[in-house]
């Protein structure tokens, strides 16, 4: 009977041709990472599911005080508001409560007031509970450690009139935006408003990640949403400041499109 043999390229290591030894094995590969197009059309969630009517009094990072916040809760009545949104992460990066997240100790952006004492006697009052937070922009943070900042082609951290600005794409830049948002949902905060979570109207920025494409401001922001959701979504709900021309044109200029916000 015949024998059926299989041999592997791998298994010949080495062949003879003209009395010259050719490596039969080891093809020349010539390959780079390449980042085509951003396509999030697939992205399927459950946003907006459960939410309720709510009509809310904003309360600036510089009224949360003891005496500063009961004067807004006071107003509720009267104003026929049933939630509270306070400014605890202004674009200053300047928190206005003591967090007990490592980023925000070790760079010194805590403040004083103490939040988590305050939040359960609210919630007691049945009192909807939104905390404001300004995402990529932030003085502090981007001075403090300009790893995490945006920069220019020059290497200079790159500011606008709205402040200083950090990358969207940097995994320190998510993980702390994403562990404030799970403290805050331990307290008992009933959801978060996302503030600057956009791309400033400028080109030829520099990442802290290496990309060989260049994303654009909508794939960034589009991305740097998608990783929030995906890491807070279970235990917190998610709410977006939207720039006018978003929700005009459905794409803004500051890389918010509305079709993919709406979705997560």
């Amino acid at each position: 009977q015949g024998r059926l043999q299989v041999v592997l390229p791998f298994m010949e290591e080495e062949a003879v041709v003209n009395n010259e030894t050719i490596d039969t094995y080891r093809p020349a590969v010539n390959a780079s990472l390449v980042l085509d197009g951003y396509d999030y059309s697939a992205v399927r969630t459950d946003a907006g599911v459960g939410l309720s009517t709510m009509k809310a009094i904003y309360v600036p990072a510089t009224e949360l005080t003891d005496t500063g916040l009961m004067n807004y809760v006071n107003r509720l009545e009267i104003n026929n508001a049933n939630g509270l949104v306070l400014e605890l992460k202004p674009q200053s990066g300047q928190l206005a409560y003591a967090s007990g997240v490592e980023m925000a100790r070790a760079y010194g952006l805590n403040g004083s007031f103490d939040l988590a004492g305050q939040v359960s006697a609210l919630k007691e009052r049945d009192i909807y509970l939104v905390a404001d937070l300004a995402c990529c922009v932030d003085d502090l943070l981007a001075s403090r450690n300009t790893n995490l900042a945006l920069k220019t082609q020059t290497g200079e951290v790159y500011r606008s009139e709205a402040g200083t600005w950090l990358d969207p794409y940097s995994p320190d830049v998510r993980a702390y935006l994403s562990d404030l948002c799970l403290e805050l949902a331990d307290m008992g905060f009933d959801e978060v408003l996302l503030t600057y979570a956009a791309h400033p109207e400028a080109t030829d920025l520099m990442y802290s990640q290496e990309m060989t494409t260049p994303p654009d401001a909508v794939s960034t922001v589009s991305s740097f949403a998608i990783a929030m959701e995906k890491a807070v979504g279970d235990s917190i709900k998610l709410s977006l400041r939207c720039s006018a021309d978003a929700l005009r044109n459905g794409v803004g200029v500051n890389g918010q499109d509305m079709d993919l916000m709406f979705r997560v």
